[in-house]
């Protein structure tokens, strides 16, 4: 999953990436790229086994989800990049028992969770990206937003997080490009998706 990065106010950018999913061997020397169509494919129990239709690269074949994991200077020529102006939008997403959030400002929450002793309820402030661990069972709520737990009977298990790597956040554009983009106003954009919108109906 690729969360915004801000870079300049009210400007985000967001690498754009081919496949959703990244699999990699222990010794790191090869490595399997999936689309949400292929890992769905996908056997998912206590190990995920797949079927052999999508190729095995080697470490030195280079590719932007590849470059992205081990954060190389790469990046910029194998990736593309979008510009996001004015991005609002709160994002929620759900590997497991974990919960990956972005907020572009800081936004309180209210977790309601289910546990061996009862339920409890408390508030968080989150802002930027994030994790939220062993929250399966909770509801989530704010002004903007509500997750609700799953419901699997009334057994209740002390989980652990699960192993999700998170990297450090890499640069998404040059010093350079950063002053050029600082001077873009909102109707210059506005004039760039008129002439996308043009272009595309001629193809």
């Amino acid at each position: 999953m690729i969360l915004p990065q801000p870079i300049a106010s009210n400007k985000h950018f967001r690498y754009s990436i081919d496949y959703t999913y990244f699999g990699i061997q222990h010794s790191k020397r090869d490595y399997l790229l999936f689309t949400e169509n292929d890992y769905n494919r996908c056997y998912r129990g206590s190990v995920t086994i797949c079927p052999s239709n999508v190729p095995i690269f080697s470490a030195q074949t280079k590719t932007c989800e590849m470059s992205l994991y081990f954060q190389t200077a790469a990046i910029y020529h194998l990736c593309r990049r979008q510009l996001i102006y004015d991005h609002q939008t709160p994002i929620f997403h759900k590997y497991e028992t974990v919960w990956v959030y972005y907020f572009s400002t800081p936004h309180s929450v209210t977790l309601q969770c289910r546990n061996v002793s009862g339920q409890t309820s408390y508030n968080e402030l989150l802002f930027g990206a994030g994790l939220l661990h062993n929250t399966a069972n909770c509801y989530i709520s704010s002004d903007e937003i509500q997750v609700f737990p799953e419901l699997h009977g009334e057994s209740q298990v002390k989980l652990e997080p699960s192993r999700l790597y998170l990297p450090a956040r890499m640069p998404v554009v040059t010093n350079a490009e950063i002053q050029k983009l600082e001077e873009i106003m909102p109707t210059e954009l506005q004039k760039l998706d008129d002439i996308h919108s043009r272009t595309s109906g001629h193809q």
